[in-house]
This record gives C-alpha cells, structure tokens and sequence, in this order.
C-alpha cells in the first residue's frame, strides 16, 4: 500500500540519518540538531497518496515547526523518494495515529531497559553477592548504553 511504502520511505530516509542530517559514524551518537530531522523524528506518517504527504506532529512539539526545518524536510523527502512535485503538509493533533520515530526509540530503550534490570535480578551470581555479602543494586545499565559521563 502507498501508505505503508511512504512509512517504510520514511523510517529508511530517517534510519540512515542523525538528527543533524548527516550519517554518523559507525559507533557514534549522531550529533544533536534542533531542524528537519529532528523534526521527522517526532512526525507519524499519516498518509501518502498522488504526490501528497501528509505527517502527523504531536502538538507537545510545536516548536520544532519552524518554517525553515519544514522547507528543508520537504526537500530532503523530495529527492529520498525520487519525487521533486512532493507536497508536504503536517498537521498538529494531541495524539499521532501511528508511532513517531522518536516514540519508537523511547519505547526501545524503555524495553531494553527493562529487559536488562529483569536479566541482572535473575542472574544467579548477582543473587548469589546479593545473599552472601548484603550487596545490592545500585542502577542497570544495557551493554552499548551511552550515557553522558562515556563522552559519547
């Protein structure tokens, strides 16, 4: 369906950029930039159809509609799905009918998370110092999990 090759355009266009726009290097946290990816990042795809598309932005992030990050979006859309008369419209609605790029990652993380925590609390070493020597848990954190301290 066209709606589904538009999602999967998008995830593709969005999953081979960093929120700057360009790809980071293997290993590497993409470098943070307010602008038309992370714009795309929290639009859902609503619908596409006759040239048309139609993205969804949660109204919570207005303010990553700015003129200039949409016209950069749209151009970026254009030449990804090979489309130069592409029309873009986004509208803002309190809740988006599919997940944004960026709801998907929370939720990963989030299951990740969990995931880890359940794993080092069933660990029969872990509850074997937790018994013998009173140790506890301070905090979990997943294998390749970046935090700031990691200069990453």
């Amino acid at each position: 369906s066209a709606g589904h090759h538009g999602r999967a355009a998008l995830a593709s266009w969005h999953a081979n950029r960093g929120t700057s726009g360009h790809a980071a290097a293997p290993g590497h946290a993409p470098a943070v930039c307010v602008g038309p990816f992370e714009l795309a990042r929290h639009c859902a795809l609503k619908s596409r159809d006759n040239g048309r598309m139609v993205l969804e932005l949660p109204r919570q992030q207005h303010a990553l509609r700015r003129p200039a990050a949409e016209q950069s979006l749209l151009r970026a859309l254009r030449e990804h799905l090979r489309q130069p008369e592409l029309v873009l419209r986004i509208e803002e609605i309190e809740q988006t009918t599919h997940p944004t790029p960026a709801q998907r990652q929370d939720e990963d993380r989030a299951r990740i998370q969990d995931q880890a925590e359940v794993a080092i609390r069933e660990d029969g070493v872990v509850q074997l110092m937790q018994a013998r020597l009173d140790a506890r848990l301070q905090s979990v954190r997943p294998l390749g999990a970046a935090t700031l301290n990691d200069g990453e």
